[in-house]
């Protein structure tokens, strides 16, 4: 015992030395970077990233869909046969292996949707029909039809298209027309707008809803029972948590953070633009120039980007679009230094291993006082 209070009494000073030293490494890069932009083009914009944060999806024109890897770069995706004129990306898999989109022909106005693969490119789906395609997960994809009247469905090479039905009945009159934004990891869990006309109005409105296979499509009410005026954008996941923007009582624009537990939390983004989208986990939302956290509450996205080390000297940051599963990274577009639209993303670190190792340090060292002072 004494040599070993003696062994740690010759390294106690030490200890206090190099602890400033290590809280000051970096756990990981700190990074913000502009993404670029295919070749002939004048612009891109972010669309969205995958859960593991490894791929970002965007376009950059009415042909120009890409998509971006880390340590690759930008690449188009191609176009498909009999519709050029249009197209624009929706969602991707969780890896980044697989993105929808739509693409239009503007002799006849049709679209349809495609689903592009690594291994295949992109081709639209078997079913052959027109849609719109918003999201995807696993084998699954989302979307609706192009015209007025027209419902959501899910679609799967096992199940082929099925429609998500009607909404269930509630304080409103349904109108046959609904729209799926997004779906959990499994796809068992589809979140979007329905269109209605709630109770004492004559005009329609979009409310909220949350679909599953075994209880269809169910509004999601207010407190009082009441439809809510908006659209659930985006779900975590596992399909616990939803966000999305409402419209209460001509206010303008509210975003909220649904669970089955809470209900509606609403706050104010510091600015309307965006939609809304959240983490894997749940425990992050963005919206435009806003993020909101459990902890935090709403703050500036770029305040929190600064603290994290993240120089975007000389851009206007205009929306963030995407977020990871574990919320460390975000992708957006802004105006560049040069004054070009331009696509980006940020890696906000996890707190430093370094700072841990310190932290541990300090912890031992007092534990190692308190146990020096009673052997004295």
């Amino acid at each position: 015992m004494h040599s070993t209070q003696n062994h740690y009494r010759k390294w106690h000073p030490l200890l206090w030395l190099i602890a400033p030293f290590l809280c000051a490494l970096p756990a990981q890069a700190q990074q913000f970077a502009g993404l670029g932009m295919p070749a002939g083009a004048v612009s891109s914009w972010a669309v969205d990233i995958s859960e593991d944060g490894s791929t970002i999806i965007g376009d950059a024109g009415s042909l120009q869909s890409w998509r971006w890897r880390s340590g690759s770069g930008i690449e188009l995706l191609g176009t498909l046969p009999e519709y050029t004129d249009r197209q624009f990306v929706g969602g991707l898999t969780a890896d980044g292996s697989r993105i929808v989109g739509t693409a239009g022909r503007d002799a006849d106005a049709a679209r349809t949707g495609f689903l592009w693969r690594q291994d295949t490119g992109m081709a639209r789906l078997p079913s052959g029909t027109s849609e719109i395609l918003t999201a995807a997960a696993g084998d699954y994809v989302v979307g609706q039809g192009p015209t007025f009247g027209a419902n959501a469905f899910r679609w799967s090479p096992q199940g082929g298209r099925e429609s998500l039905g009607s909404i269930a009945p509630g304080p409103y009159i349904p109108q046959n027309q609904s729209s799926a934004n997004a779906l959990s990891s499994d796809g068992s869990f589809i979140v979007g707008t329905a269109i209605v006309i709630p109770s004492g109005l004559t005009t329609s409105v979009g409310t909220p809803y949350r679909w599953t296979p075994q209880t269809g499509m169910q509004p999601l009410l207010r407190l009082d029972g009441s439809a809510l005026a908006g659209t659930a954008n985006d779900v975590s996941a596992d399909g616990s948590v939803i966000t999305g923007y409402a419209i209460l009582d001509g206010s303008g624009r509210s975003f909220f953070r649904w669970t089955e537990a809470t209900g509606y939390q609403f706050f104010t983004a510091l600015n309307s633009a965006g939609f809304g989208r959240i983490s894997g986990d749940g425990s992050t939302i963005i919206t435009g120039r806003t993020i909101w956290t459990e902890q935090g509450g709403v703050r500036s996205l770029m305040e929190v980007m600064t603290q994290a080390g993240c120089d975007f000297t000389g851009w206007s940051i205009t929306a963030a679009t995407g977020i990871s599963f574990d919320a460390r990274t975000i992708c957006g577009e802004g105006i560049d230094p040069q004054g070009r639209r331009q696509a980006w993303v940020a890696t906000i670190p996890a707190p430093g291993v370094a700072g841990v190792l310190w932290l541990g340090c300090v912890m031992a060292a007092r534990r190692r006082t308190r146990v020096d002072e009673r052997l004295r």
